[in-house]
This record gives structure tokens, C-alpha cells and sequence, in this order.
């Protein structure tokens, strides 16, 4: 449980790969389960607190560039290059980290 709590609270890693901050801590939450420390709905408390962890690091870096649809899906890409780190939708508004990420429109289907 110790190192399900300090990975949550390692807000660098959280910020630089939401993706893979919350991959990180439902592993540990499994793992905490299956050593039969927690229940199960300890476990799904755990991973709930993750997938809040995620949205919000995932909200805080967005690009709100001109022009954003309220009804789009969008990338949420590094601006340098790499693999997507989220999906948005037009509707999340917030300006943090612009020299960062970008918004890029996603891919249908």
C-alpha cells in the first residue's frame, strides 16, 4: 500500500506521462490485491483515485488553441514528438503548459 501512495504522490512522473502514472498505479493496486492486503473495493477506490490523478494531470497540459469544437475528440500529443498521451474532448477549457503539448484533431473511428 506504501508503494501504491508514493507512486500516486510522484506528481513529476504524473505530469510528464499521465498515461503510464496510471498504468503504474492500477499495477500496484493489483498487486496490493492479489497479496490480499485490500478487498476489492479497496482496489476499485484506488484505481479511482488514479483515473482522477490522470484527468486532472491530463486537463492541466492541454493546449486550448483557437478554434477547438466543443463536440471534437482530440490528441493530446507532446509538442516535441512521441506517442499521444490522452484524448480530449473540445469542451475541457484550461491553458497551462501551451510551450508543451497540442491538441491534435483525432482520428475517426
Amino acid at each position: 500500500m506504501a508503494k501504491w501512495c508514493q507512486h500516486l504522490d510522484d506528481h513529476e512522473l504524473r505530469m510528464a506521462n499521465p498515461e503510464a502514472h496510471r498504468t503504474i498505479c492500477r499495477a500496484n493496486s493489483d498487486d496490493t490485491l492479489a497479496a490480499g492486503a485490500i478487498d476489492q473495493m479497496e482496489k476499485l477506490e484506488m484505481d479511482e483515485l488514479a483515473n482522477a490523478a490522470y484527468w486532472h494531470a491530463v486537463e492541466t497540459l492541454i493546449d486550448c488553441e483557437p478554434g477547438l469544437l466543443a463536440w471534437g475528440l482530440y490528441d493530446l500529443m507532446p509538442r516535441t514528438g512521441g506517442p499521444r498521451i490522452g484524448k480530449l474532448n473540445g469542451s475541457i477549457k484550461c491553458a497551462v503548459c501551451l510551450d508543451r503539448f497540442v491538441l491534435r484533431d483525432a482520428p475517426s473511428g
